[in-house]
C-alpha cells in the first residue's frame, strides 16, 4: 500500500502537481512494466511479506522497483488516492546525481520484467526507451513510432490474459491506450499522421477505434473553425 506525494523544493514550496500514482492492483501491475508504481517512502506492507521478499543488495539503485515485483508476484498492491508525504526535489538527490545509472538498471528491471510477459522477445535499450517514454507522456511526441505502439499494444494483449486482474480496469486501461493512439494518429504541427499506426488502432479496437479518431477529429477541427 502506498499514496502519492507533493512535490516540494529546497525551501519547502510544493512547485507542482501531486504525484498520483496507479490506484488498484490491475493499473498497478501495468504500470509496474515500465514505471515505477510507489512512491518509495510512503509504502507500507505486512512483515511477513517484507521478511519473505528482501531487498536485492546486488543492484545499485531503484532497488524499490525490482522489489515490487517480486513482491506483486505473490500479494496485491494499492494506492491512496490522496498524497500523504511531500518530496523534495534538489540538485543533490540519487535520482539528480545517479541519473544515468537509476535509467541503465531501470531498464533491466523493466526488461525482466516484460520477459513474464513475452519471454521469447527480446527488447533492446531502444526498445526499452520509447516503450516506457510512451507511457510516461500523456501527450503524443514526435518520437513515438509505429514500432513503439505496435509493441505497446501487443504487451497489452498478453497482459490482458493475466490472473487476478480487474475487467473493468482493463478496460478503462484500453480506452486510455485507444485514445492516447487516436491523438497520434490525427495530424498536429510537426508530426505526421503513419498509415501504420491506423492500422494497428483499427486491428486493436475494430469500430470502437474508429469511434475515437472521429470523435478526436471532431473536437480538433470544432476549435480550429471556432478560433
Amino acid at each position: 500500500m502506498g499514496t502519492g506525494s507533493h512535490i516540494i523544493d529546497k525551501h519547502g514550496t510544493r512547485v507542482r502537481e501531486p504525484r498520483v500514482m496507479p490506484p488498484n492492483h490491475t493499473n498497478i501491475m501495468w504500470q509496474m512494466l515500465f514505471l515505477n508504481p510507489f512512491c518509495h517512502s510512503t509504502t507500507i506492507f505486512k512483515r511477513s511479506l517484507a521478511l519473505k521478499h528482501q531487498y536485492d543488495e546486488t543492484i545499485a539503485y531503484t532497488q524499490d522497483f525490482e522489489l515490487w515485483g517480486r513482491m506483486l508476484q505473490s500479494t496485491k498492491g494499492a494506492n491512496l488516492a490522496e498524497p500523504l508525504i511531500e518530496t523534495r526535489f534538489h540538485n543533490r538527490r540519487t535520482s539528480h546525481t545517479k541519473y544515468e545509472q537509476q535509467q541503465e538498471i531501470g531498464y533491466n528491471i523493466v526488461n525482466n520484467n516484460l520477459a513474464r510477459l513475452l519471454p521469447s522477445k527480446p527488447w533492446s535499450e531502444q526498445n526499452l526507451l520509447g516503450l516506457c517514454n510512451l507511457i510516461k507522456n500523456s501527450w503524443p511526441t514526435v518520437e513515438e513510432s509505429a514500432t513503439d505502439w505496435s509493441y505497446i499494444l501487443k504487451i497489452f494483449l498478453e497482459f490482458s490474459k493475466s490472473d487476478n486482474i480487474d475487467k473493468t480496469t482493463l478496460a478503462e486501461i484500453k480506452k486510455q491506450l485507444l485514445a492516447r493512439l487516436a491523438l497520434r494518429i490525427t495530424p498536429k504541427p510537426g508530426m505526421k499522421p503513419k498509415f501504420e499506426l491506423v492500422v494497428l488502432c483499427i486491428q486493436f479496437a475494430g469500430f470502437y477505434c474508429i469511434t475515437a479518431i472521429v470523435k478526436s477529429l471532431y473536437i480538433r477541427l470544432t476549435k480550429r473553425f471556432a478560433g
